[in-house]
């Protein structure tokens, strides 16, 4: 109960800033900076945490949210969060993304909200030699200057990453710092040796469309 309550406490200041973090932004998606009693807030939950403003064009009207976990250059998981139209009548909505990872670096907790959504995934971090990670690193929407080149137009048919956590298992690791938000640019970048947990974003120009793909990767799931 007291995760979901700071869970909606950071969602409502995401939701206060929406209005104003849009004005004047070329980006359609634009990464919210937290205030230091926000940060303290948020790190209730966990250590890393995104909250980014999405303002969707007239032409997409569906959309699915996912997270992914990459391993050795792979994707191993992949689950569905919430699928459907694009937010309410203001084609406005915020998320937020806290990854929360365990004292002995076996296991991540991945907390999202959204404006119509608010839900949690366990994720497992260990490598196949079942060894844990021992360094993470925000790798996307997390720069403190990111507003300064982060310049993302949705279109239907588009895929997009919102946040990403980049873990390192003793290897070298750098950023992907890229301002297009593009998931196939920014996925051809996640070094093979690392983990890499990320939120995605999928556009279409209907919530039909949206449906369909969703239940296309339920199935695969299966």
């Amino acid at each position: 109960m007291k995760k979901n309550l700071v869970l909606a406490s950071i969602l409502a200041v995401s939701l206060l800033a929406a209005g104003c973090s849009q004005a004047g932004k070329a980006s359609d998606v634009t990464p919210v900076t937290l205030t230091e009693r926000e940060k303290q807030i948020a790190s209730l939950v966990g250590e890393y945490p995104f909250v980014v403003d999405v303002n969707y064009p007239k032409d997409v009207k569906g959309t699915v949210l996912s997270y992914e976990v990459w391993k050795n250059g792979s994707m191993v998981e992949n689950n569905v969060v919430v699928f459907g139209g694009s937010a309410d009548e203001s084609n406005k909505e915020s998320f937020t993304m806290i990854y929360d990872i365990d004292d002995d670096w076996k296991n991540c907790k991945l907390n999202l909200s959204s404006t119509s959504a608010r839900t949690s995934f366990d994720i497992s971090l260990l490598n196949d030699k079942n060894s844990a990670p021992n360094a993470a690193m925000p790798s996307f929407a997390a720069a403190e200057d990111v507003d300064e080149y982060y310049n993302v137009k949705l279109v239907p048919g588009g895929s997009y990453v919102l946040s990403a956590l980049t873990l390192s298992y003793g290897n070298s690791m750098e950023a992907i710092n890229h301002g297009k938000g593009d998931y196939k640019d920014f996925t051809s970048e996640i070094d093979k040796n690392n983990t890499c947990v990320l939120v995605r974003l999928d556009t279409f120009d209907s919530e039909k469309a949206a449906e369909k793909y969703a239940d296309s990767m339920l199935v695969n799931e299966e």
